[in-house]
């Protein structure tokens, strides 16, 4: 799946009066806009005045860094756009019913009334903000201006700017981008379920993760020292202290300030090559080529990301020919016949194990190519070529006098002029149809006189009262390999 921006970069050319219902100013915070494809983050601020505009895009700053400063993003950094939306509130900070404080914000930002840690916003109103300015969003966080800890995953991601708002933001980007569930073993009236990083399952071949499991691990795997950097299957996760397991015994989807565990992490990576794989667009696309030393001359692909781990490989008739993300096709082994060309390029990240997964991490593209060798026709005179009427019996025919000369190959081949194909246009361009074929026993490399019988009443239906043209076109041929063609147009004279 690709991610176009064709209607967020008009809004930020400062057309956002477009922009449906929209209340917020919009502002571009990374990444590039001009590329179709990328994974669009969204940050939303909540409980900042109007004169906080300046401490929201520095609070969304802070934030973006600490997200791409941290694995995975860190490793894909450049698939991502970031944009901030800002709506002014008429009161600083959040809702907090537990200690009766209530702020007039404009997402009515609010901390839990049990459990006070759990601040949520009113999401229709955020997802109203962001469609209008940004539709093709891929992630939404909204970024709450009160210093207490707090935040909650689900559709949206929300954080508040406290001194773990980096830690916050990652954490419910776990859930709401990459669908990872909590590890919490603490029991929270959550009805437990399958997902990428909880399981009841204790069979090793039916843990999701099991690529990630060695064989000497035991399952279910002891909460010791002995284990604590290896991936198992440790009991209590998903608010369940028995029964169900997680993958490591500290990740941030269990701890804030530990790293992503590698199944978490792994999960983050699928979700950003389902939105972006890694070959975007070739340049010729997929289709039959002639090479001829003109024309097209390269293919280039356009991969993300542009370096690091995507290797790129291309294979002519399946054997190793070149790599990287351009290829010149005067490099090739290419001769007359058609070759397949295919191009394989591979996310090589050590962040995936599991097969399934992997799937997205190669793209192919396939072209058939051949080479033609163009072999210049050098006319004796300046006019080496005409037409003209000729009697032959009792009727007349349309006669080509050439004489054309093609100088040798580098080889010292002596090649022949294979066929002449001629179609009659008008002087505007049109195709008058007729397509004429000369065939002849040649002398050498010289073209000889032509001569084709036309029916004249044909001729002078077609061209009545306009001018008309004859295109010719001479295609070479050296030890049986066919050459380019080569083409000019002769005045049809009249009848």
């Amino acid at each position: 799946m690709s991610v176009s921006l064709k209607t967020v970069f008009p809004v930020l050319l400062g057309l956002m009066a477009q922009a449906t219902m929209a209340l917020g100013t919009l502002h571009f915070v990374s990444g590039n806009v001009s590329d179709d494809y990328r994974i669009n983050i969204v940050f939303v601020g909540d409980g900042y005045t109007q004169s906080q505009e300046d401490q929201f895009l520095s609070d969304v700053r802070t934030a973006s860094t600490g997200v791409f400063n941290t694995p995975p993003y860190k490793e894909y950094a450049n698939l991502f756009n970031v944009f901030a939306i800002f709506v002014p509130s008429k009161e600083s900070g959040a809702d907090k019913p537990l200690q009766n404080i209530y702020k007039d914000t404009y997402f009515n930002a609010t901390f839990g009334k049990e459990t006070e840690r759990l601040v949520t916003v009113n999401s229709a109103k955020v997802f109203d903000e962001v469609i209008a300015l940004v539709p093709e969003y891929n992630s939404i966080v909204v970024i709450v201006n009160d210093p207490q800890y707090g935040g909650s995953g689900g559709a949206i991601s929300v954080a508040t700017a406290s001194s773990s708002a980096i830690e916050l933001v990652l954490h419910e980007m776990g859930h709401s981008f990459a669908a990872l569930a909590d590890e919490y073993d603490t029991p929270y009236g959550i009805t437990p379920y399958e997902t990428h990083n909880a399981t009841a399952q204790l069979t090793r071949e039916k843990i999701r993760w099991r690529n990630w499991i060695s064989s000497t691990t035991p399952l279910p795997t002891p909460k010791t020292t002995s284990y604590k950097q290896s991936v198992g299957a440790f009991e209590g996760a998903i608010y369940q202290p028995t029964g169900w397991y997680r993958p490591m015994q500290v990740c941030k989807m269990r701890e804030l300030g530990s790293p992503f565990c590698p199944v978490c992490a792994e999960t983050h990576v699928a979700k950003f090559r389902k939105l972006v794989p890694p070959l975007l667009e070739a340049f010729p696309p997929p289709d039959t080529l002639v090479y001829t030393g003109k024309g097209t001359t390269q293919i280039d692909l356009k991969i993300r990301p542009a370096s690091g781990t995507v290797k790129t490989n291309w294979y002519l008739n399946d054997n190793l020919a070149a790599s990287g993300s351009v290829l010149h096709l005067g490099d090739l082994n290419l001769n007359q016949s058609y070759k397949k060309l295919k191009v394989i390029v591979r996310d090589t990240t050590l962040l995936v194990r599991n097969d399934s997964i992997k799937n997205l991490l190669t793209d192919s593209l396939v072209w058939y190519i051949k080479k033609e060798v163009p072999v210049s026709l050098k006319p004796i005179q300046d006019r080496s070529a005409f037409l003209s009427w000729r009697k032959q019996g009792s009727r007349r025919v349309l006669h080509l006098s050439s004489r054309f000369f093609i100088p040798k190959s580098e080889s010292g081949q002596v090649p022949r002029i294979a066929q002449v194909t001629g179609r009659i246009y008008t002087a505007q361009g049109q195709y008058l149809g007729l397509p004429l074929v000369w065939q002849a026993v040649l002398k050498g490399n010289i073209v000889p006189d032509w001569s084709l019988t036309l029916p004249e009443q044909s001729l002078q239906n077609l061209c009545n009262r306009q001018t008309c043209f004859l295109e010719i076109s001479y295609r070479t041929e050296t030890s049986g390999q066919v050459g380019s063609r080569q083409s000019h147009s002769l005045l049809l004279p009249s009848l």
